[in-house]
């Protein structure tokens, strides 16, 4: 027969879990809540942090114990815990899905209404002794006996769980805040808190609730901490065509998919980018997992907006930075989302610490590890980042709250990457390397440091540089390489500021009378003037030529 109902448990349940004990709740006479567990761990504070304390305890590195599901159980408990709809009642049982009792709700609310009344200082009282999957022999009587901890976790007996507590009223708020703020599992976490004296735990003398088998696993996928994120990969191309190539192929055998690869390619011509790119990365952009679009050459900081410019990015997380010449390891981004996992969710990512670096000497390609300060290259921008990034090229006034000094806000046209890194440090952010190097990733980053660059000079025009340091959206400083063609002769030219030259003709300059998709009138001066229309292919093809 059924008892009368006179405890409420509210047990957390995830996606796909059943209430494994529900039978046997009714049966005894429990009220039963499912409460639906929390996907904010960006919530939790992670402040008390007491290193050598939590080390010295677990005999092991608490990091080690940070997985997804701890943190979501974690900020899960907190909400409970701080729920107003439960706070006048002392006596609601709070646990996990798998919570079954063996004694009825009448004798344990007898028990404890005793025992809460005789040790009011008692912050929990726990409904477990030991760990068991299977029902202990109930007694006649139920007594709660100090909870022994020792110094060190690995000399306790019974710390296993938080599937079944009662927390009264006045230590739920001193219960959330240790979940709230250390860096541990929930059950690690209050028999470390225990034992260092900073709360009161009781336990039962025998097992009056037991951890039931569980039939259904909750899915994994729809808990944030747990899920695959969906990054943007931001790849900005300028002239290395066969460094971009391999950067495309490498990130589409990534061991994580669930990404897009948007590529701005710069310093090409139409023609070359329809003629070779296209045709290489056709199966990749069919696929769905690739946007490659050419553009002209600008400062950097439009540039990297360039990848993802006038495209909808509302769907994704996360926005990785990503340079065509350095090299990334195969669950480069498999590791990024679990990284993602254990910091707060407004955060982005970036890597600081040693690493290798590929140096050329005599043509030979040579590794070396080096110490060096944050890598513009592995930068992870939020959502929040990436949308600031974007209305600081429309007002580059909005920089000033991001920097620290008086400088120059507008010249951050070649400094882009300080400017992000910046912005992620105001919204948060967190270094990467201590994490990589615990999981023995190898290799994550590899720095290219042997070739030249766009920061470390050779690879544009010094003119070019020079009009192009500072943030702007003038289109007569953009730098277009166009494929010319008459009828003896197939070659490039290079167009700014108005004038147009020959990449095979040094020092030979041309002024540009009209440029736009479909038409080129250029003025040789002496020569006369040249006009061509687009085909196509998108070949500047000569019409007419007009002598002076």
């Amino acid at each position: 027969m059924k008892q009368t109902s006179c405890m409420k448990c509210i047990l957390l349940q995830s996606p796909g879990e059943a209430l494994e004990g529900i039978e046997e709740m009714l049966e005894l006479g429990y009220d039963v809540i499912p409460y639906s567990t929390s996907q904010a761990v960006h919530e939790l504070k992670d402040t008390n942090y007491e290193y050598k304390d939590f080390f010295e305890f677990l005999g092991s590195d608490p990091q080690d114990c940070n997985k997804p599901c701890i943190r979501s159980l974690r900020i899960s408990f907190v909400k409970m815990l701080l729920d107003p709809k439960f706070k006048n009642d002392d006596l609601i049982i709070f646990g996990e899905s798998d919570a079954t009792p063996v004694v009825s709700a009448h004798l344990l609310k007898t028990a404890l209404e005793k025992y809460i009344a005789e040790y009011p200082d008692t912050d929990i009282f726990r409904l477990f002794y030991s760990h068991k999957t299977t029902p202990s022999t109930p007694f006649k009587e139920v007594n709660f006996i100090p909870f022994q901890t020792k110094y060190w976790s690995r000399n306790s007996p019974y710390v296993w769980g938080t599937h079944a507590m009662v927390i009264p009223s006045k230590s739920r708020k001193k219960i959330a805040n240790i979940f709230l703020t250390y860096t541990l599992p929930t059950d690690t976490a209050l028999e470390f808190a225990h034992s260092r004296g900073k709360i009161k735990i009781m336990i039962s003398s025998f097992d009056c609730f037991y951890q039931k088998p569980r039939k259904n696993l909750h899915y994994s996928e729809n808990s944030y901490s747990l899920r695959k994120r969906k990054i943007a990969l931001c790849l900005s191309s300028y002239k290395r065509i066969g460094d971009l190539l391999r950067q495309i192929h490498s990130f589409m055998h990534q061991s994580y998919t669930s990404f897009h690869l948007f590529v701005a390619v710069k310093g090409i011509s139409e023609y070359f980018f329809k003629k070779i790119l296209i045709p290489e990365c056709k199966t990749y952009q069919q696929e769905g997992r690739l946007t490659l679009r050419l553009y002209p050459n600008k400062n950097q900081l439009s540039n990297f907006i360039d990848t993802v410019r006038n495209i909808d990015i509302s769907s994704y997380d996360l926005f990785a930075k990503i340079d065509d010449d350095d090299f990334y390891g195969p669950s480069y981004l498999e590791t990024i989302n679990n990284f993602h996992t254990i910091i707060p969710q407004n955060c982005g990512s970036y890597y600081c610490g040693s690493a290798l670096t590929c140096h050329l000497y005599k043509g030979f390609p040579c590794l070396e590890e080096e110490e060096l300060e944050m890598f513009g290259s592995s930068l992870v921008l939020t959502k929040e980042c990436m949308n600031t990034i974007i209305n600081c090229e429309q007002n580059p006034d909005l920089i000033q709250e991001f920097i620290d000094s008086s400088a120059n806000i507008h010249d951050f046209g070649f400094r882009e990457d300080s400017l992000f890194h910046s912005i992620m440090m105001k919204k948060g952010s967190c270094n990467i390397y201590d994490f990589v190097k615990r999981q023995k990733i190898s290799p994550y980053l590899i720095i290219q440091k042997g070739n030249n660059s766009v920061t470390r000079g050779g690879f544009l025009e010094r003119c070019f540089r020079e009009q192009n340091t500072n943030i702007h959206s003038k289109e007569d400083l953009e730098e277009h390489i166009v494929e010319i063609e008459c009828s003896k002769s197939h070659y490039a030219i290079r167009i700014f500021q108005s004038h147009a030259y020959r990449l095979h003709i040094p020092n030979e300059k041309a002024d540009v009378i009209l440029f736009n998709d479909k038409k080129l009138i250029i003025d040789w001066g002496e020569k006369g003037k040249e006009e061509f229309e687009k085909n196509a292919i998108g070949v500047y093809v000569h019409t007419s030529l007009n002598m002076q």
